[in-house]
């Protein structure tokens, strides 16, 4: 008979397939069952970081308690959680101002500023909008005169890494 296996990550997040019976050694050298969160840059490169490490992340700020939100976010729409705060946190003052009812992130349509059911509806929504074609694959300079305006990177990079910096990871 054939060993059930366990899908584990190596410290560099290299994902393979590990006999049950092997994970305790697999753990000692460093792997776990879920993959390392990672701080980069790419909005379309998953942080890989908890819902426990977003609420860390989002304890000061008007959207304490909402990590799990952005989590499935980035699960859904493969769009890094940690550029989706920044993102929000700039364009709404650490989410403690919107343009209209829970919108985080300053979107507007043809009848001016969007409204929002919930904060959940906006962030889905935001990871929804990356996915489009006008932003999807680009760098965060090539989405900033999209989204905003060139200095818009600058900004959110900022944000970025000050949030990376509340889990220590």
């Amino acid at each position: 008979s054939i060993e059930p296996t366990t899908l584990m990550y190596s410290p560099d997040n290299w994902a393979s397939w590990i006999c049950r019976s092997e994970i305790d050694v697999y753990k000692e050298q460093g792997w776990s069952l879920t993959p390392q969160a990672r701080f980069t840059y790419s909005v379309f490169t998953k942080s890989n970081l908890s819902v426990e490490q977003l609420n860390v992340i989002l304890s000061d700020t008007g959207l304490a308690g909402y990590g799990q939100a952005f989590h499935d976010m980035e699960q859904t729409y493969d769009v890094n959680s940690l550029f989706a705060i920044a993102v929000g946190a700039h364009e709404s003052a650490n989410f403690y101002k919107t343009a209209n009812t829970h919108n985080y992130f300053g979107f507007r349509g043809s009848r001016g500023w969007v409204s929002f059911n919930s904060p959940e509806t906006c962030i889905n929504y935001f990871g929804q909008l990356m996915c489009n074609r006008l932003y999807y694959g680009k760098p965060i300079e090539q989405i900033a005169v999209i989204y905003c305006n060139s200095s818009w990177a600058g900004y959110v990079k900022a944000y970025m890494y000050e949030k990376w910096q509340k889990v220590g990871v």
